[in-house]
């Protein structure tokens, strides 16, 4: 049991740091394509 929960919490943790990068990786896509709208606009 004891084991399982570590387990848990490891996939918690690997699932969060996951979710984290993701969302900072789709933030810098947005930012390069606001600029490249800017870029085309202006």
């Amino acid at each position: 049991q004891h084991t399982i929960r570590g387990m848990a919490k490891m996939k918690l943790r690997c699932g969060l740091a996951l979710c984290v990068m993701l969302a900072m990786a789709i933030g810098r896509i947005r930012e390069n394509q606001a600029e490249k709208m800017r870029s085309l606009v202006a």
